[in-house]
């Protein structure tokens, strides 16, 4: 498998998984420290943008620092922290695992705050 196909299915599993839910906006939030990161994540970026595009979904993104401080309150907070405050603010027993889905609830979170 390519990246081409790689990236069709990645785009076909968020096209289904919008009309599955009845998605109503998209919220993203993207950043990368390393070059090779970035453009990893340039591409699922532009993949997500085209498949809330196609949807009609309007599309929200924030930086880092917002939706870090939209759940802490402070703009600089480490992952922990936010992690700690998604389960807080959710009334989750644990932080949700991975830290990456505490992240992605993080975004939302925001999203809602923001409007």
């Amino acid at each position: 498998m390519n990246a081409e196909d790689l990236k069709r299915l990645e785009y076909a599993a968020l096209r289904d998984t919008i009309r599955q839910r009845g998605t109503l906006r998209a919220s993203l939030c993207w950043a990368a420290i390393a070059v090779w990161a970035a453009l990893a994540l340039g591409e699922g970026r532009g993949v997500a943008l085209l498949a809330a595009a196609l949807a009609g979904l309007p599309v929200r993104q924030y930086p880092p620092a917002t939706v870090k401080k939209a759940v802490t309150g402070r703009g600089a907070a480490p992952k922990e922290q936010v992690g700690a405050m998604v389960r807080v603010i959710l009334g989750l027993p644990t932080p949700p695992e991975p830290a990456d889905a505490a992240d992605a609830l993080a975004v939302a979170i925001c999203a809602l705050h923001r409007g």
